[in-house]
């Protein structure tokens, strides 16, 4: 990353320290003199507005100190000897001073360990470095000047095992954002255990790292995650395979449903299988899934396939790609996360020897194979999700279930022209156009990218924009609800708020109605999506809301009367989980989709 802040000249300091100086108490007493204009000031008042002037012309000085400090400070850099001054710039410098959080001494404190690092080369930092962390120091509530540079040097230092640098490295990866969210969570807080474990197992190979895309601030690690990474530790401690930590084997049916087990004794609690867990009995050779207190159902797919499939944490987090289907990650997402949804997403994959095959039930299309059980190699990888190899398959299967609608919607059109043709040259005319799309078809055969913009055939201008109200139905921009309706849940619907420039107030009631009660979140799947105007950066950056994105939603805390106090917001990126009021999700709310889970 290039460092681009302003550079002044060496002569000119002493000019930039006094018009920063006086805009400061130019501020300050412009913001005093408005007391003025409220009526009725007595001497009290008037006593209270020069107390408040003799503190601004002492937290004058301060600022006049803390800048002498930053221009005398010589860091080495590329080098030579640069002024902490000419390193952040000018305009740091007037963000800096106009922050009432920004802790002076603590920033300073932090300049001279970086300077002595520097200067015995123990740790070597950039300017735009340097620039971040005497940005960030102020925030930090848990850690002093030195301990966050020391917990900074930790975390920058961690790789994966080809040499790569967790937090650095790619574009995708916001890795300020990474390490202000490291930087300021506790250090002896369950939340920080939970962040190192995960580290720790991304240098070990175990985890990728595009895990880490995706931390709003005010995020805490979702209990699925949590969950993963205590298996993995256990599996790991104990000296047993991660595989049959999670997909243990039992000798009957009876004793994985009723947890009576001599295994339970030796190996711990975390072989008790709970609704949604997954399980092998001995002889047998796919594996299973508890659906309910005292039923399983048999899956097709083996134990060794499952967990290539469905790999620990990867399996709840899924990166989106460059397309727009967060609506398909996020509904694939809420499946996989809930117990009592898991078995109708793994139900549809089927081993047949080496292949993998998906069927949508009650689909009128063929299944589709993936040869040795691999992603298809022509299909365009940069349009799929990085993360579980088994929520990437079911998006190109998704794909092509979409192409086929699609495709037979096309050709139904096609034939509707053609028999209501006023005469034969309007008929010859669309039958040509049927030529040209079989033609198309024959070139992109089997290609579920074909259902994505970059192939869609509403840009074809010469079929004079027939197909717009085809093609543009593709998994560029949907609703979760379309996938759910394709793995057989009924009833789905989309409750519109705010969507594609228009406005319902009249739904809000309508959506409250379904939030507020914990009983809905039991009997339906229930995707949000915010709205698609410009979202204010920091509620982003704190709350992980970004415009027209759909997430995950589920109750926080509930009241006693059933009713919902605060809710979970789970993007399908990510490991973090977000928590908001009723009157935050109503306010970014731009749809709701829902379906019926029975």
């Amino acid at each position: 990353m290039e460092f681009g802040c302003i550079n002044p000249e060496p002569s000119k300091t002493g000019n930039y320290i006094n018009e920063i100086s006086s805009e400061i108490i130019n501020r300050t007493v412009e913001s005093l003199s408005e007391i003025s204009l409220f009526p009725n000031i007595d001497e009290k008042s008037n006593k209270n507005i020069k107390i408040s002037t003799s503190g601004a012309e002492s937290a004058h000085l301060e600022k006049r100190d803390f800048l002498n400090k930053i221009i005398s400070i010589k860091i080495p850099l590329g080098g030579k000897r640069t002024s902490l001054f000419d390193i952040v710039g000018i305009d740091w410098i007037h963000n800096c001073t106009s922050d009432n959080n920004s802790d002076y001494n603590k920033i300073i404190q932090l300049a001279e360990q970086i300077k002595e690092k520097q200067n015995a080369k123990v740790s070597e930092y950039n300017a735009e470095e340097i620039k971040w962390l005497l940005g960030n120091v102020s925030k930090s509530k848990y850690y002093n000047a030195e301990e966050f540079l020391l917990a900074y040097d930790y975390f920058k230092k961690k790789k994966t095992p080809d040499g790569e640098k967790i937090l650095e490295g790619e574009d995708e990866i916001d890795d300020e954002k990474i390490m202000e969210y490291m930087l300021n969570i506790n250090p002896y807080s369950i939340e920080s255990s939970n962040m190192d474990m995960l580290l720790s197992l991304v240098e070990r190979g175990i985890v990728d790292k595009h895990v880490f895309k995706y931390l709003p601030s005010k995020g805490k690690i979702s209990p699925e995650i949590e969950s993963d990474i205590d298996k993995l530790y256990q599996a790991y401690d104990m000296g047993i395979s991660p595989i049959d930590v999670f997909i243990p084997s039992f000798k009957s049916i009876d004793e994985a449903i009723t947890g009576k087990s001599d295994l339970m004794n030796l190996r711990g609690t975390y072989l008790e299988i709970k609704e949604g867990d997954v399980f092998q009995v001995e002889g047998e050779d796919f594996i299973r899934i508890k659906t309910s207190d005292i039923e399983s159902e048999k899956l097709n797919i083996s134990k060794e396939t499952y967990f290539k499939l469905f790999p620990p944490i990867e399996r709840y987090a899924s990166t989106q790609n460059e397309i727009g289907n967060c609506w398909e990650l996020t509904g694939i997402n809420s499946l996989l996360c809930e117990a009592d949804t898991r078995a109708s997403v793994l139900r549809l994959f089927r081993e047949d020897k080496n292949d993998i095959i998906i069927k949508f039930p009650n689909s009128a299309y063929e299944e589709i194979r993936f040869k040795d059980g691999e992603f298809p190699p022509e299909a365009l990888k940069e349009y799929y999700s990085e993360g579980a190899m088994g929520v990437k398959m079911l998006e190109y299967a998704d794909g092509i279930e979409i192409q086929r609608e699609l495709i037979d919607k096309a050709y139904n059109l096609f034939d509707m022209h053609i028999k209501n043709a006023k005469d034969d040259r309007e008929k010859q005319n669309w039958q040509q156009k049927l030529v040209k799309f079989t033609e198309f078809l024959e070139t992109h055969s089997e290609n579920a990218d074909l259902s994505i913009m970059k192939y869609d055939l509403s840009s074809y201008k010469e079929y004079d924009g027939e197909y717009d109200s085809i093609y543009t139905e593709n998994r560029e921009g949907g609703f979760s609800s379309q996938l759910y309706n394709r793995l057989g849940y009924k009833n789905e619907q989309v409750i519109f708020v705010r969507y594609d420039g228009y406005e319902h107030p009249q739904n809000l009631q309508k959506i409250t109605n379904i939030l507020k009660y914990a009983k809905s979140f039991d009997d339906y799947i229930i995707s949000w999506s915010s709205l698609d105007s410009e979202i204010a950066e920091e509620v982003e950056n704190e709350l992980g809301i970004m415009s027209s994105h759909s997430y995950r939603i589920k109750p926080s805390k509930v009241s006693e009367d059933g009713t919902v106090k605060t809710f979970k917001l789970i993007n399908p990126w990510g490991i973090t989980e977000t928590e908001l009021t009723i009157k935050e999700i109503l306010k970014y709310t731009g749809t709701l989709s829902v379906v019926h889970k029975y």
